[in-house]
Parts: C-alpha cells; sequence; structure tokens
C-alpha cells in the first residue's frame, strides 16, 4: 500500500495513492494495480500467458532480468507543516523518484 500522510498540527489527512498506476512494457504504457507483481499485472493485461499452464513459466525467464518502471501520476492541494510519502511492504530493490 502507498499512502502520502499529510500531517498537521492537530490532524493528520491520509491520501491514498493505491489507484491509477501504469507500468510500462516494451515502451507502451498499461494499466497496473498496487499492490500487485509484474505478473500478474502482465496477465491481466494479457500480455503473457498463464504461468502455471504447461512450461509457460519456463518462457518467462527474461521477465526476471528486465527493470520494471511504474508510475503514477498525482496531485494535492493540502497545506501541511509536514508531508511523508510512506511505502508499505515492498519486497524488492528499487528506486523511488518524485517529481520527475
Amino acid at each position: 500500500m502507498i499512502v502520502l500522510f499529510l500531517i498537521y498540527a492537530t490532524k493528520c489527512r491520509i491520501l491514498s495513492l493505491n489507484d491509477g498506476w501504469k507500468f510500462n512494457y516494451k515502451d507502451q504504457w498499461y494499466p497496473a494495480d498496487v499492490p500487485s507483481t509484474i505478473h500478474l499485472d502482465l496477465l491481466k493485461n494479457n500480455l503473457i500467458q498463464d504461468p502455471y499452464v504447461d512450461v509457460n513459466l519456463l518462457q518467462m525467464y527474461d521477465l526476471e532480468l528486465d527493470d520494471w518502471e511504474y508510475t503514477l501520476n498525482f496531485s494535492f492541494s493540502y497545506q501541511a507543516q509536514v508531508n511523508q510519502l510512506v511505502f508499505e511492504k515492498i519486497p524488492i530493490l528499487m528506486s523511488i523518484s518524485t517529481n520527475n
């Protein structure tokens, strides 16, 4: 789950960032679920065959070697003393950037 915490002196607002994500595959952007995995996102968009059928999983080894890019555009208009972008349960090595 990815959330943006907007912390005021006396209260906290939480903006969920789980919807609206996209991932890049072969220079095209496709809808993505967050949280999820690249395999599920590829399967949901009919870009790979079901890995649990026949020997399809063996043909997907190269997917593990690729770098994957996910993106989300969002904005907020809250004036807060402290803004925190919190990523929970990210099980892999990744780099995160904001504002390009």
